[in-house]
């Protein structure tokens, strides 16, 4: 795991960490493409633990939670991976009017426009899309 790069509160009942099966407090994104998260049960209580496997070419560098979902920023290939509250990768949005080499956060995203909940049966949307 290399990271984490960014982190998001959880106030949220879902995102249970499977090791436990309670809810996760903190939630980190990794450079390898992976998702951890902790909570005050987990043994050692210092250890985050991944519960995303890291995807191929992923490498999320930010995080955002809004209306349930959690938006990881893949800066390897310039999109908002949307993962549910069981940690299921459920979309991918993407936003071609954004310039060559703009840092790829969750906050490029949101600037243009706050988060819709993307819809669960087309597996990739534009920004531009998730908008409307």
């Amino acid at each position: 795991m290399f990271g984490p790069t960014g982190q998001v509160f959880s106030q949220t009942t879902g995102f249970i960490i499977p090791s436990d099966g309670k809810a996760a407090s903190f939630i980190f994104a990794n450079l390898d493409g992976s998702i951890s998260a902790w909570n005050n049960g987990l043994t050692p209580a210092t250890a985050a633990v991944v519960v995303v496997q890291p995807i191929a070419w992923a490498s999320f560098t930010g995080l955002a939670l809004a209306n349930g979902l959690l938006y990881a920023a893949d800066k390897g290939s310039g999109t908002i991976d949307v993962f549910d509250s069981s940690f299921v990768r459920r979309s991918i949005l993407t936003d071609p009017n954004l310039p060559a080499g703009t840092p790829h956060t969750t906050s490029s995203y949101s600037a243009m426009g706050s988060f819709t909940s993307p819809s669960r049966t087309r597996p990739t949307r534009t920004w531009a899309q998730s908008r409307s």
